[in-house]
């Protein structure tokens, strides 16, 4: 069950609120997905720039999340460097509670595609039990939601969050 304060539930009722409310966290996602990802392959945001043809200061602002002049190409160019798909959705407000409830670091990392567990199910088992930096990506339980099944004991700390 997901828990979120009510007061927010009631600001997004108002329309201006509910707009400048998601544009923010949709910056903020985006910012902080690329940041992690690139921290979790390893990248410098130099090796990043070079990967996607631009420079270092260009990815910095990409990792800003006051950003907020997001381009589709530049966004695949990421996403191909990173070795994962972008996907473009439209969801409804109350979607953007729960997804608030669970924004963190480890909500964030994506297997490469070497580790995807839909493509290579056995080479990804170990990865999201131990993790690129030894800290689990999915519990036993978040696994056995994926059809995975293990007894791989899981290490590293399960409150992987980011900080502000």
């Amino acid at each position: 069950m997901f828990v979120f304060d009510d007061s927010l539930r009631e600001e997004l009722k108002d329309p201006e609120y509910r707009q400048a409310y998601a544009d923010d966290y949709l910056n903020t996602y985006v910012a902080t997905q690329i940041q992690v990802l690139r921290e979790q392959r390893g990248f410098t945001q130099e090796k990043l720039a070079e990967l996607i043809g631009t420079k270092q200061p260009g990815v910095s602002r990409l990792e800003n999340v006051n950003y907020s002049a997001w381009n589709t190409e530049t966004l695949r160019k990421i996403a191909h460097a990173l070795g994962v798909r972008l996907r473009i959705s439209f969801e409804t407000y109350g979607d953007l509670l729960m997804e608030c409830t669970s924004f963190g670091r480890r909500a964030l990392q994506r297997p490469n595609f070497e580790q995807d567990p839909g493509i290579f199910p056995a080479e990804a088992m170990s990865y999201y039990f131990i993790g690129a930096n030894d800290a689990p990506i999915l519990t036993q339980t978040e696994m056995a939601g994926l059809g995975h099944e293990s007894t791989a004991q899981i290490r590293g700390s399960s409150n992987d969050v980011l900080a502000a």
